[in-house]
């Protein structure tokens, strides 16, 4: 892919503080906004066409020309780029307008509880949705999801940062819908180690309670998790990061995903209709040096078997949910073998 002369480019020597203090002024704010009013990405979608100093001004109505440059030069080389043709949005100004856009930057939004009619994968109660600060949640009111610790609300089965906009013109299954695909793009791209966010670096860990053992509810008091295994990632640039189930990696692996189609299951429409990953699996440590995991997918009476293995950095304990499960720092799960065996 050819790029022209004036791609995107770090700038050397510029603290957040700094960036973020370019933005303290009502004229700067306008001028990216009118920028963005201005730009039609229908006509050029990847370059975002050039813009006059003039046009530009007449849309901010600023009527000191030397003051409006100036404000103009400040946000040049961060969030304005300046090229032989005028003036365009950098790819960080575009994100400071689509935060705007997203309401990520806009007054709080609240819902307390939407009945989705989608079951709870442990216990089929009819789950609920509920919106706080940004943040989407998924519970299920009977029984304790995923974990018991006291950072999570009760019945946690998933919670991810979804902007307000994603609750515009939608019904609480639609929401759910929305969330779900918007967790997996965050998602699949850390497990290639690329930051969603940012584009940055991503380290991966494994973590793991060595001795589970789920009570009850099945929630195991050591670790105060229904799993025993989990992924971390962690981008290294913004430190955006993700814990979620090893069933979350399972899913995308083509071992699985032709498993359950030639069975008659299509994982992604599952997963639409049930807010799960997989129907059910069963995962134990074999061995730690290196780190093996033999995992178990049952279904309709055929087993399939997996193998995962990895190396690790350092291992250290992982206090994040109030439990004490270990943390292999550095570890990158791969599938090693697997196998379809009957158990009828």
């Amino acid at each position: 892919m050819e790029h022209s002369k004036d791609e995107e480019h770090d700038v050397p020597g510029v603290t957040p503080r700094e960036l973020f203090s370019l933005l303290g002024n009502e004229t700067r704010v306008a001028i990216l906004e009118s920028m963005w009013e201005l730009w039609s990405p229908e006509s050029d979608p990847y370059n975002r066409e050039a813009l006059s100093f003039s046009d530009i001004r007449a849309a901010v109505d600023v009527r000191d020309s030397g003051n409006f440059n100036y404000h103009l030069s400040q946000l040049n080389d961060h969030f304005v780029r300046q090229t032989e043709e005028g003036y365009r949005l950098t790819n960080a100004g575009l994100h400071v307008i689509r935060a705007v856009l997203a309401g990520s930057l806009t007054d709080p939004v609240n819902v307390d509880a939407l009945e989705t009619g989608v079951p709870c994968s442990y216990c089929g109660t009819v789950t609920i949705l509920r919106y706080d600060d940004d943040h989407l949640y998924l519970l299920c009111p009977n029984c304790p999801g995923h974990t018991t610790s006291d950072r999570w609300p009760d019945g946690i089965l998933a919670s991810f940062g979804f902007p307000p906009a994603g609750l515009q013109n939608r019904e609480a299954n639609e929401v759910l819908q929305a969330g779900l695909t918007w967790y997996d793009a965050k998602t699949a791209p850390m497990m290639e180690g690329v930051c969603p966010e940012c584009a940055g670096e991503v380290d991966e860990s494994v973590v793991v309670c060595p001795d589970h053992e789920p009570l009850e509810d099945g929630v195991c008091e050591r670790c105060l998790m229904v799993r025993p295994i989990w992924l971390l990632y962690e981008c290294r640039n913004c430190r955006y990061w993700r814990i979620f189930s090893l069933e979350r990696f399972l899913y995308d692996r083509p071992p699985v995903v032709s498993f359950f189609f030639e069975r008659g299951v299509d994982l992604v429409d599952r997963r639409r209709e049930t807010a799960s990953y997989v129907l059910e699996s069963d995962a134990d440590v074999t061995s730690d040096d290196p780190l093996t995991i033999r995992v178990r997918l049952p279904f309709e009476g055929d087993v399939l078997r997996l193998g995962l293995e990895t190396t690790y950095d350092s291992t250290e304990p992982f206090g994040h949910y109030g439990g004490n499960p270990s943390v292999y720092r550095g570890a990158s799960l791969s599938v090693t073998d697997y196998e379809v065996v009957s158990d009828r």
